[in-house]
């Protein structure tokens, strides 16, 4: 059953319209061809059967520049920080007691120059 919310969702890991860039996934229905891509955050899920837990372990629906939307656990995104200057670089959400950082070490060297350089 799909439900998504389009709304502000307050305890969320991320709300709509965040930017993010797709990371890497051990989950084998992770989609690789994404991975490094930038998208805007369209919607959370909590209804989709993947185990999503109320409020903060949605099923993130992220719209890409192509128009297509695919499905993402936060720990598989990177979230853009945005200032008044632009694009500041990446803020490291802690989840589940461990910073989203360490899980994507085979993003991050392709996203180095980005994040080092926007700091």
């Amino acid at each position: 059953m799909s439900n998504p919310v389009y709304h502000h969702i307050e305890g969320a890991p991320v709300q709509v319209g965040t930017r993010v860039v797709v990371g890497s996934s051990l989950d084998e229905t992770f989609d690789e061809a994404r991975s490094g891509q930038t998208g805007t955050v369209d919607h959370l899920e909590y209804a989709a059967g993947c185990g999503e837990a109320f409020p903060g372990d949605p099923m993130i629906g992220v719209r890409f520049p192509d128009g297509h939307v695919d499905g993402f656990w936060i720990e598989e995104l990177l979230v853009l920080r945005t200032t008044r200057s632009g694009l500041r670089g990446v803020r490291v959400l802690p989840y589940r007691g461990a910073p989203v950082r360490s899980r994507f070490g085979a993003l991050w060297p392709r996203l180095h120059g980005l994040v080092t350089r926007q700091w």
